[in-house]
């Protein structure tokens, strides 16, 4: 199987983040690769400030046969 990236951006309104939203996010987009047959190697997530706004970078890389 190949290893392949999934990218997952939010963005919040302030210096703060609304983590109920953006983990129901998350979790579907994990349950989807997984229901797919994909299996999660990693998860890394990076805070990047812009301007007054922060923005949450997930990227999630999976072992799959193909892109999912």
């Amino acid at each position: 199987m190949a290893t392949y990236i999934r990218t997952l951006c939010f963005h919040s309104s302030g210096q703060k983040f609304e983590s109920e939203k953006d983990d129901r996010v998350i979790n579907e987009a994990l349950q989807q690769l997984q229901s797919q047959g994909a299996k999660i190697e990693d998860i890394t997530v990076r805070l990047v400030p812009v301007g007054v706004t922060l923005t949450a970078l997930y990227v999630v890389k999976y072992e799959a046969p193909s892109a999912l």
